[in-house]
């Protein structure tokens, strides 16, 4: 669900409302049902069916303000991701999509890492991992993330960015099942 007080409830509701969605997969929302329940009546969205929700509890509607980051919110945020990847580790699900984090949120909870795509490489024991974002006709891998640009320069290095290339080949290898062309 990603950080409760952010666009994440939302996206959900509309991704469990979605007639296509449900008819390719059967999504299940790790969150807080309060809070979806919350996003739906000021949305006028449909409510989720809770067999489609796993409950964490972990923060209430009166702990927060929406659209307002805080530790709450960020450490809430971190205990759905990490139980969505507890279940992918265990095989129980077949794949993780998230919603957003707000980085500032994250700190405030002590967490110690920036964003998903640390969290994930940490808790899969990877010791390299890049973000890669494809569809159909494009696919993107990024050298840095969650970096000021003032940052970038000092991050950049031949061997990150034949990592992130070495990387983005195997996994486009793997999706696309043929050799790709890198630019």
């Amino acid at each position: 669900m990603g950080d409760p007080a952010g666009v994440g409830p939302e996206i959900c509701l509309r991704l469990l409302a979605d007639a296509a969605i449900r008819d390719r997969g059967e999504p299940v929302i790790y969150g807080d049902l309060a809070v979806l329940g919350a996003a739906a009546a000021a949305t006028g969205l449909p409510a989720p069916d809770p067999v489609r929700v796993r409950d964490f509890g972990a923060i209430a509607m009166d702990e927060f303000e929406p659209g307002t980051a805080s530790a709450a919110t960020g450490a809430a945020g971190y205990a759905y991701v990490n139980g969505a990847i507890d279940d992918a580790l265990a095989g129980k699900v077949a794949a993780v999509a998230t919603a957003p984090l707000n980085k500032e949120a994250l700190h405030a909870a002590g967490v110690p890492f920036p964003g998903h795509t640390e969290i994930f490489a940490a808790r899969a024991g990877a010791g390299r991992a890049c973000m890669l974002q494809t569809c159909d006709i494009i696919s993107a891998s990024f050298v840095t993330v969650h970096v000021g640009y003032a940052e970038v320069p000092g991050l950049l290095s031949v061997e990150r960015i034949r990592d992130v290339i070495e990387l983005t080949r195997d996994a486009m290898r793997r999706i696309r099942g043929r050799e790709p062309k890198l630019v």
